[in-house]
């Protein structure tokens, strides 16, 4: 696929990681690179993901991720996540580590409306007053992966947050109801914008955003005006105009 880098969405089995660390010592001038994303999971209780419950088992798994890419985890057998003797150190290929996943936007809003939005100052990232309290978790989250690897392995890795359009700093014109009521639309009611989120100088590896961009979803790819102002080669590209406008919407 000419491919150099792969991207996995939570833990995989201890399989996955042994095959990944054979390949590279066999192939050491064509590595394969390996973004890690770290689940957050589905459904908090009270769409709030901010409660102590919900962050001391996301941290649980942030640890066992950690350790498990550094080779150095027994996770016992468990209900819908992998598990098993972790032996194979594959933190030499790492390129990223990614924390969250497209979030439900009446996650979002409720997690907002909950929580008082005091900004979060963490040893490696922080977020300043317009910060959401969404905003802030994340933050906390992505500092608190940084803080244990760098703790526990002495390493720092790259570490990102990950979004969607649907959640994007942008207004869409496109996305109103009959209603004229923005709350009744799913794809631009609530925003999550990295924007709010800095890096320390402590923070040496590196802060970035991971987005799922689809050129067909959500309606605004097709039905936002502006859009079809941008041309290639062939013809409109409406997803280039997307692109560009979110490139200019972040910093």
């Amino acid at each position: 696929m000419n491919a150099n880098c792969i991207r996995v969405y939570t833990l995989m089995p201890p399989q996955f990681y042994s095959a990944l660390q054979f390949f590279n010592e066999k192939n050491p001038d064509a590595k394969l690179w390996l973004y890690q994303e770290i689940w957050p999971e589905e459904n908090p209780d009270g769409k709030n993901y901010l409660t102590s419950q919900y962050n001391d088992a996301y941290q649980d798994e942030i640890r066992n991720v950690i350790d498990a890419l550094h080779g150095n985890i027994d996770i016992q057998k468990r209900s819908g996540r992998a598990y098993g003797l972790y032996t194979a150190d594959v933190s030499a290929y790492i390129l990223g580590f990614l924390v969250g996943r497209e979030l439900e936007p009446e996650e979002v809003i409720s997690t907002n409306a909950l929580n008082p939005s005091e900004p979060y100052e963490g040893a490696y990232l922080y977020t300043g007053e317009n910060a959401s309290p969404t905003e802030n978790w994340l933050a906390m989250s992505c500092d608190y992966v940084v803080s244990y690897e760098y703790e526990t392995y002495q390493w720092q890795h790259p570490v990102g947050i990950v979004s969607w359009p649907t959640l994007d700093p942008i207004e869409h014109d496109s996305e109103w109801n009959e209603q004229q009521n923005k709350s009744l639309e799913y794809n631009d009611k609530v925003s999550i914008d990295i924007n709010h989120i800095e890096k320390k100088n402590t923070m040496n590896a590196g802060f970035f955003g991971a987005y799922h961009i689809y050129p067909n979803y959500p309606d605004f790819m097709n039905n936002e005006v502006g859009y079809a102002n941008y041309t290639d080669s062939q013809g409109v590209f409406r997803y280039g105009g997307y692109l560009k406008e979110f490139i200019q919407n972040h910093s």
